[in-house]
């Protein structure tokens, strides 16, 4: 089996299960397999030469990429090898060439404490600034899932007198739910707000 056979039975075996990234990914790999192998058979097909062709194609990408690079080469010759029953080792599976491609350790992701994040909020001039900070940091809010919020996510919250209040000043009330992932309420002080909060409650 050569390595377009390889390729096709690849694609029509297993992409049509995967995400339509994951495709991409894939079909880029194979693009350049095509090109850099021409028709070789599998069965010829070194360690040497899968970190050669890994090494032109991947050079100038982060160690996050290349590692992924190599992770889906060595999952395309793992399927073909075992549903083709192929009697060769994986090219890929070469202690030299996992630590070549070895994915980076990520670092741990900086937290910031509450009072700095009260501070990012309270000194924000911008008053949808604020607001924005405002959904994210007491909702756990993506800020795409804040810009899509609308009108329909809102309801006012009344005081027996009939006034939106909350410690004396106007407020307005968000009920928010994105999905499965988000079910909270948020009471926010609408400085920013308070023309809505009045024409609408």
């Amino acid at each position: 089996m050569n390595i377009l056979e390889a390729i096709e039975f690849f694609k029509n075996r297993h992409l049509t299960t995967l995400k339509r990234s994951t495709n991409m990914g894939y079909l880029l790999i194979f693009n350049n397999l095509r090109t850099y192998f021409d028709g070789r058979a599998v069965e010829s097909i070194t360690p040497d030469d899968i970190g050669q062709f890994l090494e032109s194609f991947t050079a100038s990408f982060s160690k996050r990429t290349r590692h992924l690079r190599y992770a889906q080469a060595k999952a395309f010759f793992n399927f073909v090898i075992n549903e083709c029953g192929l009697n060769i080792k994986n090219p890929c599976e070469h202690s030299l060439l996992a630590k070549q491609f070895k994915n980076p350790k990520s670092s741990a992701r900086k937290i910031l404490d509450k009072e700095l994040v009260d501070e990012m909020i309270y000194s924000t001039s911008s008053q949808m600034d604020r607001l924005i900070l405002e959904l994210q940091a007491r909702c756990g809010l993506r800020i795409g899932e804040v810009l899509k919020l609308s009108l329909n996510y809102t309801y006012i919250f009344k005081d027996p007198g009939g006034h939106s209040a909350i410690n004396g000043f106007k407020c307005i009330r968000l009920n928010i739910t994105v999905g499965d992932r988000i079910n909270a309420s948020l009471a926010i002080v609408s400085w920013n707000l308070r023309k809505w909060a009045m024409e609408t409650g």
